[in-house]
Parts: C-alpha cells; structure tokens; sequence
C-alpha cells in the first residue's frame, strides 16, 4: 500500500518578501516528482494589511489545497495545531511532511519520502517513527533514522 503523505505549511505574512517566499515555497511543492496526497495551508496576516488580496490570490491559484487565512498573528504551531483540529483534515492515517513557508523542497523530497515509507513501514498507531531531514550544508545527502 503507497502511504498518504499530507503537507503543512503555516506562515505569518507580515511583508512583501514573507509572501514572496511563500510563493517560492508553493512553486517548489507544484514541482514535485510525486504529489503530496493533500496540502495544507495556514495563513495569518495583519489587519488592513496591503498584502491581503495578494494572499488571497495566491492562495486561491493552489486549487485542492486547504487554506486557511486568519486576521492576527498567529505562531506556526497555533496554524499546525488549528490544521490538525479542521473538519476538513481528513487524514488521520497520513504521514505528515512540514514545509517553513521560507524553505523549498527538493523535486523528489515527496517521492524520496514515500520511497522511504514503502521500503520501512511504519506503524502510525504506535511509537514508531520516521525522521528525514536533509544536511546538505554538511553532507549535501539526504538521511533517514526510524526507531
């Protein structure tokens, strides 16, 4: 069975550069080799901000994606969390990638990912674990640990 993988970003647009890294994080997910099976997205922004339309477009041209846009200022956790909680958060037997809205993916981070999951299983029920993360300032390779 191919595992789910869902994507979360959180991200407090507070600038024009914030928003612009959101976009090149967004590019970098359109550009993967294997698509996430759901994205989602939490936004907050300040109130009378001259960046809310341009959000709200950005965040409308990601058709499929779950948006969420809050007026305030929120940490990435309370996006996260308030994400896990949603109605629409269907995915409760899914693996969970995160992406900074200021980091990019690699094209194949999903399919690498899945890769991963299908060659170790892992059981979400219990205290098992994956861990990926990338180290290319050091190494420039992508490593794995599971427990």
């Amino acid at each position: 069975m191919t595992p789910k993988i869902v994507v979360c970003i959180a991200t407090h647009i507070n600038c024009a550069r914030r928003l612009n890294f959101l976009k090149l994080a967004l590019t970098s997910l359109a550009m993967q080799t294997s698509a996430p099976d759901a994205v989602y997205i939490g936004a907050s922004i300040p109130d009378n901000s001259p960046h809310m339309h341009e959000l709200t477009e950005l965040l409308g041209s990601h058709a499929g994606h779950h948006c969420n846009i809050t007026v305030g200022q929120k940490t990435q956790f309370e996006h996260l969390r308030d994400i896990c909680r949603a109605n629409e958060f269907q995915h409760s037997a899914a693996h969970v990638m995160f992406l900074d809205d200021d980091d990019l993916y690699t094209p194949d981070r999903v399919e690498y990912f899945r890769r991963f999951l299908t060659d170790n299983p892992v059981d979400i029920c219990t205290d098992k674990y994956a861990w990926i993360y990338e180290d290319y300032e050091q190494t420039g390779v992508v490593s794995a640990i599971s427990g």
